[in-house]
């Protein structure tokens, strides 16, 4: 999986290093630390722009190193970002869980297994949970 880092962002105590795989419409966000509510808007609205301006298929969220997600930071991924993604063209969310059994909680509460998802919006997207970027990216090759 070759990639090409887009831009790295910080939000805190939380890091985020955004990439493309090269040769496939696929982004990568890989999460470090601790996202704290404060940051979530500004994050999403940063997340948003690389989507808009590179076009993926699919966005993969490494989340093997970020510490606990709130359920309130949840409730406005799956109600901010989501629809907004998949009204973009994007298919495939697929979650690197967390390397911490606290935090990989946290993620399972959003995501279970691989499944299609409803957004509010009307569109659908498939979402899953995966334990690293390589099985994350080899499921996505599949579905391109």
């Amino acid at each position: 999986m070759e990639k090409k880092t887009l831009k790295n962002l910080k939000y805190g105590n939380f890091d985020v290093e955004v990439y493309q795989v090269q040769n496939y419409p696929v982004l990568v966000y890989a999460m470090k630390g601790f996202m704290a509510k404060n940051h979530i808007g500004q994050y999403i609205n940063d997340l948003l722009e690389l989507a808009e301006k590179h076009r993926p298929k699919a966005m993969i969220a490494d989340s093997s190193q970020i510490k606990v997600l709130s359920a309130e930071v949840q409730e406005i991924i799956v109600r901010d970002f989501w629809p907004k993604v998949a009204e973009m063209g994007l298919l495939y969310n697929p979650v690197v869980a967390p390397k911490s059994s606290l935090s990989s909680g946290s993620i399972e509460r959003m995501v279970h297994n691989t499944q299609t998802i409803s957004l509010s919006n009307g569109s659908q997207m498939e979402i899953g949970t995966f334990d690293s970027p390589e099985s994350a990216f080899e499921w996505v090759v599949e579905k391109l």
